[in-house]
């Protein structure tokens, strides 16, 4: 597998990561006033795994990359002339994490989905009656045994 060759060349970059099935996410850590240098150093990085993995017979998906800064506001607002193109949350497991850890996009995506979840379960309530289900046929007969009934 590619993955430890992979592993093996990310830490020789100095950046922290986590490789998963077909995902694979680098970390750094900075100060501020860092910025530009560990910019420099993320831009470097991707563009050695790049060239390591075309020359493996893989393709990094530029599409699929997304750079997530964060930190306190405090700290974001003293980063000037950021080069990167950031995004504001990024998934992780199926975790949804924003860029000052409030959480607020996964508590919003996951309050969508419960009260979608609990509409399609008062829709479904709707259609349910009070009645007992008809019974089912008796083992001994034709529709139970998978046989067609013919009309004479």
């Amino acid at each position: 597998m590619y993955r430890t060759p992979l592993s093996t060349l990310v830490s020789s970059l100095s950046l922290n990561h986590h490789l998963y099935a077909d995902d694979t996410q680098l970390f750094l850590s900075f100060h501020p006033s860092d910025f530009h240098s560990s910019s420099s150093q993320l831009k470097n990085a991707l563009q050695q795994i790049s060239s390591w993995m075309t020359a493996n017979l893989h393709t990094l998906n530029s599409s699929k990359t997304e750079f997530l800064l964060i930190g306190l506001k405090q700290q974001l607002c003293k980063i000037q002339d950021c080069s990167l193109t950031t995004t504001h949350s990024a998934r992780n497991l199926g975790f949804i994490f924003d860029k000052h850890l409030t959480f607020w996009d996964q508590i919003t995506a996951l309050s969508k989905s419960c009260y979608y979840q609990i509409h399609e379960l008062a829709v479904s309530a709707n259609t349910l009656t009070s009645k007992q289900p008809a019974p089912l046929p008796p083992l001994s007969s034709p529709l139970a045994k998978g046989q067609r009934m013919h009309q004479i």
